[in-house]
């Protein structure tokens, strides 16, 4: 058979104490024993220690240093602003029970109401016969009702609205025209003739037509002084204000300038512009409308 193989262990061999060594011994060795377990022991914590410190320096982030400056205080506006607004607001005032409305006085009433609501609704209804009797006492208390109501509107200065007047129509009233004098005539003729002439030469402005005295104008206006003063413009006679509707007249350049003391005229480049006989000219007495019209060339 084989030989069993013995197996020896690196670590020291723990010493026996025997109990024939004496005590002093005995502790000394067992002391000793202690501190080297104690040493190994101390060894292995201290190499998990900085394993331990390893893994949490790896674990933490980059250093960052803190600030040392003093965080400012708080200002104090908010506070102020609370206590504005607190000042500012109105204090809500304590409801105040209301008492009760006291009822109205009832308004007097004329014993002659009654009388007159009963012979309204006897006027809706309709009488039997068309006709109504009062007593006399009822009659005196309606009259002296409308004597109460008539005063106090007078007093009141509103009588017109109960009591209306009746609508007159107004009186027609003829206004007789005050005759014009020989001077007034004359004058409102010239302001008449010289209207005239500014309108027509206004617009006498230069076009192509011009060349062959064919473009035309017109100018007309107004005069209510009566028919006189057209007579006195157009040398003309009474019989023509009794004629109604239009007058029509024909003037040659002469005659006209004799009338209208005057004859119109535009200005062009190089040229004047004048009108062309036969001038024409209409008169409405009726309305007091005058028209002139006709041709005017270079």
């Amino acid at each position: 058979m084989d030989e069993p193989t013995i197996r020896r262990s690196s670590r020291p061999k723990k010493e026996i104490i025997s109990a024939s060594q004496p005590a002093d011994e005995a502790e000394e060795m067992a002391s000793n024993f202690d501190d080297q377990d104690g040493d190994d022991e101390g060894d292995e914590e201290v190499e998990f220690d900085e394993e331990t410190d390893e893994d949490e320096d790896d674990e933490e982030g980059p250093y960052t240093p803190k600030s040392t400056a003093k965080s400012t205080p708080k200002s104090s506006t908010n506070k102020r602003k609370v206590a504005d607004d607190a000042a500012s607001t109105p204090s809500k005032k304590p409801r105040v029970q209301k008492s009760p409305a006291k009822p109205k006085k009832a308004a007097l009433v004329h014993k002659a109401e009654p009388i007159l609501t009963k012979l309204q609704k006897g006027v809706e209804k309709g009488f039997k016969n068309g006709e109504t009797t009062l007593a006399q006492k009822d009659v005196k208390a309606i009259l002296n009702y409308v004597s109460i109501l008539r005063k106090g509107h007078d007093d009141a200065g509103t009588t017109h609205v109960l009591f209306p007047e009746p609508y007159l129509p107004p009186k027609k009233v003829k206004v007789v025209p005050v005759p014009l004098t020989e001077a007034e005539i004359e004058s409102s003729a010239s302001d008449l003739a010289e209207e005239l002439i500014c309108a027509l030469s206004k617009k006498m402005k230069w076009t192509n037509k011009c060349r062959f005295g064919a473009a035309k104008v017109f100018a007309d206006a107004y005069c209510d002084d009566g028919p006189e003063v057209f007579l006195k413009l157009l040398k003309l006679d009474e019989s023509y204000i009794k004629k109604t509707g239009c007058h029509e007249f024909e003037y040659t350049e002469t005659e006209f300038e004799e009338r209208f003391e005057d004859l119109p005229q535009g200005s062009a480049r190089y040229s004047t512009l004048t009108m062309r006989e036969p001038i024409h000219v209409k008169w409405w007495p009726k309305t007091g409308h005058i028209k002139v019209h006709g041709y005017f060339g270079k």
